[in-house]
């Protein structure tokens, strides 16, 4: 068992330090991709050292029952070939839990002030008033072939989720 949870949040972008991949593209996930995602997520999965997939069938059985989580929520990095070489998918929480903001302390409140003016630049997103819901998405099933990709999905994940 893990001796540590981590959480990492990503709450804006540099401006001008993301470079795309020029060969790749990244697309909402599409029937004839199924499959081949499926496998991709197993091969990928069998690496880490918790893995939830016993079986292939899991995966597929895993989307069908997870609220809000279904194809066309994941986007798919592909190659000039049409091989996938990564994935994510960003899940809405609030259909099973929903954050709400008590208030917010000293470190807190620096945060949400310096969020704030960042978000007049259009680099971030500010945070919700005091009893006001957090409106954020869980990347889920993040998986890449490199830090390349990697990060060219949550450039895309990021834009396409604020």
């Amino acid at each position: 068992m893990f001796r540590r949870f981590r959480l990492v949040s990503l709450h804006g972008l540099w401006p001008f330090t993301h470079d795309r991949i020029k060969s790749l593209v990244i697309v909402n996930l599409e029937r004839k991709h199924e499959d081949a995602l499926v496998e991709y997520i197993w091969n990928k999965s069998q690496d880490l050292p918790l893995h939830f997939y016993p079986d292939r069938s899991d995966i597929q059985k895993e989307l069908r029952r997870w609220p809000g989580l279904d194809g066309s929520t994941f986007y798919v990095a592909l190659d000039r070939h049409g091989n996938i070489k990564g994935c994510v998918a960003p899940w809405n929480p609030n259909p099973v839990q929903t954050t709400m903001v008590d208030r917010y302390h000293t470190p807190s409140r620096t945060l949400k002030e310096g969020l704030s003016l960042l978000s007049w630049l259009g680099l971030t997103r500010v945070l919700p008033k005091q009893g006001r819901p957090l409106q954020f998405k869980h990347l889920t099933h993040l998986y890449a072939d490199n830090p390349d990709i990697f990060s060219n999905l949550l450039i895309h994940a990021y834009s396409r989720c604020t």
